[in-house]
This record gives structure tokens, C-alpha cells and sequence, in this order.
């Protein structure tokens, strides 16, 4: 009688390891998603921001407008959800269900969130020609919504304004150089006319030439006159394309 073989073991595959997961660079401190009502949620005790009248109107024009686009960042305590981002949101939704990202930020953390979550955004150096253009098109229904954005607008132009002249002033004393000083306007000089078909470029043109910014009167003036040395306006387009 055939007796039958013992099969011989095959040899087991080498198992690949599996690759750990990649690691992110920063930690995911939210924890969670949530629907809640407005009135639940806690104020922080050491917001710094104040909400005037007018942001309050612009604020809610846009949410009467498009609606709740944002979530709450929020943090929990031992009374229940503090709000980190969003105080004047919850304050307008009121009684409204909201939504409401939860974080495992501890209190410590939860105030340095507080104190820069908007503020280092301020610190972006706006693209005036980009936001003008994104504003060109837009109407809004809300006439203090539409206020409030063109403030911002004028506002940013202002600031950008301003970094330009204390930087080319800095420039100037660097070099030992004195700006040139701007003619008063007389009939017998010759005359070149720039013309700034919106406002962006205006300001571009006043701080490139470091003229003041002078609002107009209540007169019936078509437009306001900047007087500049031709001799500066070369060394300034020479050195600075007017692009």
C-alpha cells in the first residue's frame, strides 16, 4: 500500500512593514463639528475686540446677503463651549442654530489663539489692483455692507500709502539724499497731464510720487492739481517704472 509524502512546507513570503503614517508638520486641534444654538455658546472673557454700530450693519448685511459662511471656533471649559472666533456672528445669529468646530486647545492656548487669530492676518500686504478688481463687478444689497468693504478698501490704500513713503523716506536718508520739494502751480510753467481712470491707480501715482492725498472740497473743482519738480519726476521714473 502507497503510503503518501508529507508536503513540505512552503516557505513563507517576507510581509512588507507597513509605512508609518506621514506625520503633519502642525498639530490638528480640532476635534469635532457641531450644531448648536447661538445662545450656548460663552463670550471669552478676554476678547479685545469691540464690535462697533457700523460693523455690526456691515456684518449683518453680508449674512442677510449670502448667509452663515463660517464656523465658530470654540473651546471647552468646565461650563461648557467658550468662543475663540466668532463673537460678533453669535452674537447676531442670537438664538439661530450655528456651526461650531470644537478644539482641545487648553486655556492657555486658546487665549494666544485669541489674541492673533485675526490679527496676523492684518499683517497681509493687500494687492490693491486684485481687490479692486474683485470689488468692480460686486453689487450688494446692503448699502452699509458695500460702505464698510470700500472703507477697508480706502483704508488698505492708505496704509500701503504710507509703508511706501516711510520706506522711500528711509531710502533717502540712507543715500544722504534730500526729496526734492514740490513746486507751488504757476500759470508760466509747461504742463503734463496724467490721468488715473480709478482710484488704484491714483494712489499708486500720489505715493510713486510722494504727494500728499488731499480731499476734495465741497467746491465746484473738477479734480485736484499735484505740482511735482520735472527733475524729481525723471530720477523717480527712471529708477521706478511707473508700472
Amino acid at each position: 500500500m502507497a503510503t503518501k509524502k508529507a508536503a513540505t512546507p512552503r516557505p513563507k513570503r517576507a510581509t512588507k512593514e507597513a509605512a508609518p503614517p506621514p506625520t503633519n508638520r502642525f498639530r490638528d486641534r480640532i476635534t469635532g463639528m457641531k450644531k448648536v444654538k447661538a445662545s450656548q455658546l460663552r463670550a471669552h472673557p478676554k476678547n479685545w475686540r469691540i464690535h462697533n454700530a457700523a460693523q455690526r450693519m456691515a456684518l449683518e448685511g453680508i449674512m442677510a446677503e449670502i448667509g452663515f459662511a463660517g464656523a465658530i471656533m470654540t473651546y471647552n471649559d468646565e461650563k461648557g463651549l467658550v468662543i475663540i472666533d466668532g463673537h460678533l456672528r453669535a452674537d447676531l445669529a442670537n438664538d439661530d442654530t450655528v456651526t461650531v468646530l470644537t478644539t482641545d486647545l487648553t486655556e492657555d492656548e486658546a487665549q494666544k489663539a485669541l489674541a492673533t487669530f485675526d490679527a496676523i492676518g492684518t499683517m497681509a500686504i493687500p494687492d490693491l489692483f486684485a481687490l479692486e478688481t474683485l470689488l468692480e463687478p460686486l453689487e450688494f444689497d446692503s448699502h452699509d455692507a458695500e460702505a464698510a468693504i470700500r472703507n477697508i478698501f480706502d483704508a488698505d490704500v492708505a496704509n500701503l500709502t504710507k509703508r511706501e513713503k516711510i520706506k522711500r523716506s528711509q531710502e533717502h536718508n540712507a543715500a544722504g539724499e534730500i526729496p526734492a520739494m514740490e513746486l507751488e502751480p504757476q500759470e508760466h510753467y509747461d504742463y503734463v497731464m496724467i490721468v488715473a481712470r480709478t482710484r488704484t491707480d491714483w494712489h499708486r501715482l500720489c505715493s510713486t510720487l510722494e504727494l500728499s492725498h488731499v480731499r476734495k472740497s465741497q467746491s465746484r473743482s473738477v479734480g485736484l492739481c499735484r505740482v511735482v519738480d520735472v527733475r524729481k519726476f525723471l530720477d523717480i521714473i527712471d529708477a521706478k517704472p511707473l508700472v
